[in-house]
């Protein structure tokens, strides 16, 4: 691995550090693509050349000095005084900054829909928090791309309700509206509910695109039954991380426990991680009928929240 930086010097994560002419392009950075965007996002706010990554804080100032070290260790960046005469000041705090950022990344961040409220077609709080807290990270470079998952609620097909749009393409224009670059916003359009969300975004995205470090948001309230349903359908080969964000009383759904163990009921037989075994299965399996009768058996009044 090595890298290139704007000042002409070849930056090798391992082994030394030599120089050479400046190349005619931007900064050409290896390494994973969540790295080059938070690195090539800070260069762009300095003021100063990222000239090598210096491997412990005992040849850091001798390279400073110098232009040249050896070593290897951690990950860290050095600058050279160009204009501000603040560099030398704030560099170690950003040395750290910066590979807080590195140690942070993941492929991709993850919001799985939730049912609007019919009356007047707006998403719970919740979903607005997660997408906002998902802008932000990606923004700040720790993230590769944003994946937003669902179609409809199944139960609105059970209750006969039309939902006038995807649920994703609702949340991509959110994001979009923030200005985020379209390439870095991704929909999968096919599911229905929960379990369907992670089988089809594994299917239609994690593994078309080799993604494999994954952070899910969601509602609080939802946080035991997405961990469960990650571990069971993902499997052991990814790395998922959890966030939630704060929902109201009157947006969680009364019988989520139930929604959870009808899910465990569903997965039984099945070895964590071989979806395989779900092929065919959605949306036709004799496991709707208890979902559809679970939600009837509700007063009329309460079969949205249920």
């Amino acid at each position: 691995m090595r890298f290139l930086a704007n000042d002409g010097v070849r930056i090798a994560s391992r082994g030394r550090v030599d120089h050479q002419q400046p190349p005619t392009d931007r900064t050409a950075i290896p390494g994973s693509a969540p790295e080059q965007l938070a690195i090539a996002r800070l260069y762009r706010h300095l003021d100063s050349y990222p000239v090598a990554i210096p491997s412990t804080e005992r040849n850091a100032k001798p390279f400073i000095k110098r232009g040249r070290t050896r070593g290897q260790g951690v990950l860290r960046i050095a600058y050279v005084h160009r204009i501000r005469p603040d560099v030398e000041r704030f560099r170690w705090s950003l040395h750290d900054h910066l590979r807080t950022m590195v140690i942070n990344m993941v492929d991709a961040i993850v919001i799985i829909g939730s049912q609007p409220n019919p009356g007047n077609w707006i998403f719970p709080s919740h979903v607005y928090a997660s997408l906002e807290r998902a802008a932000q990270e990606y923004e700040r470079g720790t993230a590769r791309c944003i994946i937003l998952s669902g179609d409809h609620a199944i139960r609105f097909d059970f209750l006969d309700i039309q939902q006038p749009f995807r649920e994703c393409d609702a949340m991509a224009d959110i994001l979009l509206a923030r200005r985020l670059p379209p390439e870095a916003v991704l929909r999968e359009a096919e599911s229905r509910d929960t379990v369907s969300n992670f089988y089809f975004i594994k299917r239609r995205i994690v593994e078309p695109l080799g993604l494999w470090r994954l952070r899910f948001i969601a509602a609080d309230f939802r946080r035991r039954r997405i961990e469960y349903l990650a571990r069971r359908i993902l499997g052991p080969t990814y790395q998922v991380e959890f966030e939630t964000v704060p929902s109201d009383a009157e947006e969680r759904y009364t019988d989520e426990s139930a929604i959870l163990e009808q899910n465990r009921q569903f997965l039984v037989g099945m070895k964590s991680g071989d979806d395989r075994a779900l092929d065919g299965r959605f949306f036709s399996d004799p496991y709707y009928e208890e979902v559809r009768a679970r939600i009837l058996k509700h007063p009329a009044s309460d079969r949205l929240f249920t």
